[in-house]
């Protein structure tokens, strides 16, 4: 049933994404919209209270428990910058005026991410140590298991992100014949 709810809860994601910046832009109901792309945090908690429902029955946690949690934690962190991504897509696509950001650096974006990254794993830590609390220590081992996992994801991006970036753009700099302009991530 939980993998039912996390697969669900993705789907409803992309669905009131989707169809918030369609029924805002190509509808012209800017209100409407608005109120769908504020619908996403709400599929978030559904998830969460049926997670912590299921760890209250008193049975062991499993699999999907932890990744019920990390799949908040990371929703919750870096689902306003993928909306918002996206809503600049959407809005340039319908002739809308869109603010442009200050250039970043591939290096300033890939921190940037990272930053998100570890506050997605913050979040997922506290969500899984709840979990912990409401199965009680016996029953947790898959809430450990993801939590470990939770540490360790912000030390893997940064090797894959702002560090790889930053080698990139001092070989790009440097003026390194290997360094394929517009792709950074091959510079490694």
């Amino acid at each position: 049933m939980l993998l039912i709810a996390i697969a669900t809860a993705e789907i409803l994601f992309w669905v009131l994404l989707v169809a918030g910046l369609l029924v805002r832009y190509a509808l012209k109901a800017p209100r409407i919209g608005a109120g769908l792309l504020l619908a996403t945090p709400v599929v978030d908690l559904a998830l969460l209270i049926l997670t912590y429902i299921d760890l209250s029955t008193g049975r062991s946690s499993n699999f999907l428990h932890g990744l019920s949690a990390i799949y908040i934690g990371y929703s919750i962190a870096l689902g306003p910058t993928i909306i918002k991504s996206l809503d600049k897509k959407i809005a340039k696509r319908f002739g809308r005026p869109v603010n442009a950001d200050a250039d970043e650096s591939a290096h300033q974006t890939a921190l940037s991410t990272w930053r998100r990254t570890c506050l997605a794993s913050l979040i997922s830590l506290i969500l899984l140590g709840l979990g912990i609390i409401v199965a009680g220590i016996q029953g947790s081992f898959w809430l450990i298991y993801w939590a470990i996992v939770a540490v360790f994801i912000p030390a893997m991006w940064w090797f894959i992100g702002p560090r790889r970036a930053k080698k990139a753009e001092a070989r790009r700099r440097a003026g390194d014949p290997s360094f394929r302009a517009g792709n950074p991530a091959v510079a490694d």
